[in-house]
C-alpha cells in the first residue's frame, strides 16, 4: 500500500529544525498502525505536481497556514483531485487544512471561527461511533492549531466528533472513502508546546498562550486517531482490490 503525504505547510523556522516536518511527523502516526504501508510525499507548496491516479492507494492531505478558501492555483487543483480521488474511491484523510479543504469540495462551509483560535488540547464528544465498521471511543482529546473550521458540513459527510468550539470536528464520506479531523493527531506535545511557545505575545496574547501551553501534556488520544485511520485506509484498500 502506497499512501502520499500532501504537502501544504511545514512548521515555522526554527521549531522545524528540532521537530522535523510533518511528512516525517504522520508516518511516525501512522506506521505502527500501518507497518505494510510506503509513505511518499508530494510537496505542493515547493511545487511537486499531484501524483497521477493509479500509482498509489491513499493519502493524507496535512495542515497548511493557507485557508481553504484563499485564490491560489495549487489549492483549487487540489480540491479537483479530492473530488476525483472520491468518484475513483481512493481513501483518503484530512488533517486541519485537509479537513477543510475536503469539506469545502464537496459544498460545505469554511471559514474563520468567530470564536477565534483554538490551540492547545481540546476534548470532542464522539457523536458517532461507528465508521468503516470500527467502534470509537465516546471522548476524544487532541492537540489542535486552527484559526479556520468546518462551519456547516457537506450534504454527504457525517459528523463523527464534535465540541461547543467545533461542531464539525471530524467527519467521515462513507461513500467517497474520506475520513477527516481538525485536531492535529501527529503533532506530539513537545511540538505543540514549542509551536504555541513561538507565537507567544505575538500571534497569541501571552494569558491566552498560557492556558493553552498548560493544557498540552496531559494525556492525549492521538493513538486512537491513528488506529482510526489505518483501519479507514486498510478496509477501503482492501474493497478496491475486491473491485477491481
Amino acid at each position: 500500500m502506497k499512501i502520499y503525504c500532501i504537502e501544504v505547510g511545514t512548521p515555522p523556522p526554527p521549531i522545524n529544525d528540532s521537530f522535523g516536518y510533518y511528512p516525517q511527523m504522520l508516518e511516525n502516526l501512522l506506521h505502527p498502525y500501518l507497518p505494510m504501508a510506503k509513505f511518499a510525499t508530494c510537496s505542493l507548496i515547493n511545487g511537486d505536481e499531484l501524483p497521477k491516479f493509479g500509482t498509489f492507494d491513499g493519502f493524507v492531505i496535512m495542515g497548511s497556514p493557507h485557508g481553504v478558501y484563499e485564490d491560489l492555483p495549487w489549492i483549487s487543483s487540489l480540491m479537483e483531485f479530492v473530488i476525483e480521488a472520491a468518484k475513483q474511491k481512493i481513501p483518503h484523510c484530512g488533517i486541519c487544512f485537509g479537513h477543510q479543504l475536503i469539506a469545502k469540495a464537496h459544498g460545505g462551509k469554511v471559514e474563520k471561527a468567530p470564536q477565534g483560535w483554538g490551540i492547545g488540547r481540546h476534548t470532542y464528544e464522539v457523536i458517532d461511533h461507528i465508521a468503516d465498521g470500527k467502534e470509537i471511543k465516546r471522548e476524544l482529546s487532541l492537540l489542535v492549531s486552527h484559526q479556520d473550521q468546518v462551519l456547516e458540513a457537506p450534504k454527504n459527510a457525517k459528523t463523527i466528533a464534535r465540541s461547543d468550539f467545533t461542531p464539525h470536528a471530524m467527519l467521515h464520506y462513507e461513500d467517497d472513502c474520506a475520513l477527516t479531523c481538525q485536531a492535529h493527531p501527529e503533532f506530539s506535545s513537545d511540538f505543540a508546546h514549542a509551536l504555541i511557545s513561538s507565537r507567544r505575545g505575538t500571534r497569541f496574547s501571552e494569558d491566552f498562550a498560557d492556558l493553552a501551553l498548560e493544557t498540552v501534556h496531559h494525556d492525549l488520544d492521538a493513538h486512537v486517531l491513528a488506529d482510526l485511520m489505518a483501519h479507514h485506509f486498510y478496509v477501503n484498500h482492501k474493497k478496491s482490490k475486491k473491485a477491481a
